[in-house]
C-alpha cells in the first residue's frame, strides 16, 4: 500500500507494455509503451530495423496508449493516464495539448472532459479524432476543443479510425463488436455477434485497401481479417498468453502487431512467418526485491491488507479488481493472496 514499484524493473527504453504501434516512412517502428501497472515508465520509442532505439520520449507521460506521426513530423500522443492528448516535436517540446481547452481546464465545448483517451489521430481535414473510452464515445474536435462530431453509443471503445469514404470504424470492446459508422451516426456495417467465441474484447479495427477489415481480437489472442460478408480470409492465432493490442497491415503486405503479455512487437508475413520482432525486456530477479513475499506482515496504513502489496488498477480494463487477503484459506503461515478481476 505504501510502497511504489522500484524503477529497477523498467529502465528507460525497456519495453514493458506495448500498445500503439506503426511503421514509419523511414522504415523504423514507432511504439507506445504503456509502462508498468502504475502507468509510470510509459514512453514513446522509435526502433530501427536492427532493433536499436533511435529516439524516445517519456517526459510526464502516464500510461500512454497511442503515438502517431503527423504530416509535419511531430508526434500526436494519447496520454491516457492523464486524460489528455498532446502534440510534441522531435525535440520533445510540447507544441499543443488538450489541457489548454476551456481556459486551461481541459474542458471540451460540451462541458465534458476526456476520460481514458486511448487513441487520437489527425484526420485529413486537420481535426483530431479521439477514442474517449470511459465516456463510451468517439469525439472529433478542433484544436481549441470544439466538438465537430460525436458518437456516444459505444461500450469502452478503442481505436477509432476515419476511413477514406468519410465513415469511421471503431472497436466497441465491451460489446465484442466492430462498427462502421457514417457521419450521421448510422451503423452501416458491423462484425461480431456479442459472443466471446466470435470476438472477445477487440481493441483495433482497420479498413484495408481491399475493403476487408483487420481486427485485433485481444482476449482470443489472435488477429483476423474479415471481408464485407464477415468471412475470415486470413488469421494469425497465437493460441494464448499474448493479448495483442494493435495490428497494422503495411504496404509490403505484412502485418505489424503489438503483443502486450509478451512485451513484444512482431511483423508477420501472409504465410504467418515472423519476419521481424522487437523485444528487449529483461526479467529481473524479482524475488530479491520483494518485501513481505509471504504476505504475513500487515500494512500499518491499512491493516486489512498485507504490507507492500497493492492491486493493479490501470490494467483492469473494466470494473476495478478486488484484492483478496485471505486468512481462511492458506497452506503455510496465516494468509494467502488472491485477485478477483472482471473479465468483460
Amino acid at each position: 500500500m505504501e510502497r511504489e514499484i522500484p524503477t529497477i524493473y523498467s529502465p528507460p527504453g525497456m519495453l514493458d507494455w506495448p500498445c500503439g504501434v506503426e511503421r514509419l516512412s523511414n522504415g523504423n517502428t514507432l511504439i507506445t509503451d504503456g509502462g508498468y501497472w502504475s502507468g509510470k515508465g510509459s514512453e514513446i520509442i522509435e526502433v530501427n530495423p536492427l532493433g536499436q532505439i533511435v529516439w524516445q520520449f517519456s517526459e510526464e507521460l502516464l500510461f500512454a496508449h497511442s503515438a502517431k506521426e503527423l504530416a509535419n513530423g511531430n508526434i500526436l500522443i494519447s496520454d491516457t493516464g492523464k486524460n489528455r492528448v498532446l502534440e510534441i516535436d522531435r525535440g520533445g517540446n510540447v507544441v499543443w495539448s488538450s489541457e489548454t481547452w476551456g481556459g486551461g481546464k481541459g474542458e471540451l465545448s460540451d462541458g465534458s472532459h476526456l476520460s481514458y483517451p486511448n487513441d487520437a489521430e489527425e484526420t485529413t481535414e486537420g481535426t483530431i479524432l479521439i477514442s474517449d473510452r470511459n465516456n463510451n464515445r468517439l469525439v472529433e474536435v478542433d484544436r481549441v476543443g470544439k466538438i465537430l462530431w460525436l458518437y456516444d453509443k459505444l461500450k469502452h471503445c478503442h481505436d477509432g479510425d476515419r476511413i477514406p469514404n468519410g465513415n469511421t470504424i471503431v472497436a466497441s470492446s465491451d460489446e465484442n463488436k466492430v462498427y462502421e459508422i457514417d457521419p450521421k451516426g448510422k451503423i452501416i456495417w458491423s462484425y461480431g455477434d456479442g459472443t466471446p467465441e466470435m470476438l472477445n474484447w477487440p481493441r483495433d479495427a482497420d479498413r484495408l485497401e481491399n475493403g476487408n477489415t483487420l481486427i485485433t481480437d485481444s482476449k482470443n489472442h489472435r488477429v483476423i481479417e474479415v471481408n464485407e460478408a464477415g468471412k475470415t480470409v486470413w488469421s494469425f492465432d497465437f493460441g494464448s498468453f499474448c493479448m495483442p493490442y494493435e495490428a497494422d497491415r503495411m504496404q509490403n503486405g505484412n502485418t505489424l502487431i503489438s503483443l502486450q503479455q509478451r512485451r513484444q512487437v512482431i511483423e508477420v508475413d501472409h504465410s504467418g512467418s515472423i519476419v521481424w520482432s522487437f523485444r528487449n525486456y529483461i526479467q529481473g530477479h524479482i524475488k530479491e526485491h520483494l518485501k513481505n513475499p509471504d504476505f504475513e506482515e500487515k500494512s500499518h496504513l491499512d491493516p486489512e491488507n498485507p504490507a507492500h502489496w497493492t492491486p493493479c488498477p490501470l490494467l483492469s480494463e473494466a470494473e476495478p479488481s478486488k484484492f483478496i487477503w485471505d486468512s481462511r484459506v492458506h497452506y503455510n503461515g496465516n494468509y494467502s493472496l488472491g485477485l478477483e478481476s472482471y473479465i468483460g
